[in-house]
């Protein structure tokens, strides 16, 4: 993050989290900007502001795509109209930061017809991802599959995907399984 101090929440919400964390995982939680994906289709993303990003599918051809600010609690009203005004300017539809998600989200919807596109590149910084722990994640006691050790690199989608396509494959092997049971 360029200034940790501008954050919205820094003044109030710091002090409680190095007291209750200690230093280290501080400034992990207020230093650093991050994505959470917790699979199929919910995304944390703490950065300029937090956001929950809930992608969910409509039909087979439409997918909507619903993103909300939030806030921690107890920060203050000055703080919290600092974070939803950095969420409009960054995040909306009109903001500075996302009109590339939006237009990756559009054409991921053309690609899934497969009329158009012939695939979709999620390997955007793949020989920097890693693989197992790393100097952060042991920080915060977490052991990831695949971490992606930039902002921008695409990691997390092949997190995403490979789940996805498992858990077809496992619910493929049960139908098959129950089939020849019932035969």
């Amino acid at each position: 993050m360029p200034n940790p101090r501008v954050r919205p929440g820094y003044e109030s919400v710091m002090p409680r989290l190095v007291e209750a964390y200690g230093r280290d995982k501080a400034e992990w939680m207020m230093h650093r900007l991050r994505n959470l994906n917790v699979y199929p289709s919910l995304f944390f993303m703490d950065q300029i502001s937090s956001q929950l990003r809930l992608v969910r599918p409509v039909a087979w051809n439409k997918t909507e795509v619903i993103s909300q600010c939030i806030g921690v609690k107890g920060e203050s009203a000055k703080d919290r109209e600092n974070r939803i005004r950095q969420f409009e300017d960054f995040f909306n539809v009109s903001g500075m930061g996302t009109p590339d998600d939006l237009v990756e989200f559009r054409e991921q919807q053309r690609g899934f017809q497969a009329r158009l596109e012939h695939w979709s590149d999620i390997s955007r910084g793949h020989h920097k991802w890693a693989s197992g722990a790393t100097a952060n994640t042991t920080l915060l006691g977490i052991e990831p599959n695949l971490t992606g050790t930039e902002l921008t690199h695409e990691g997390l989608y092949v997190n995403q995907h490979g789940t996805w396509r498992d858990t077809i494959l496992k619910g493929l092997d049960k139908s098959i399984e129950s089939q020849g049971e019932q035969a």
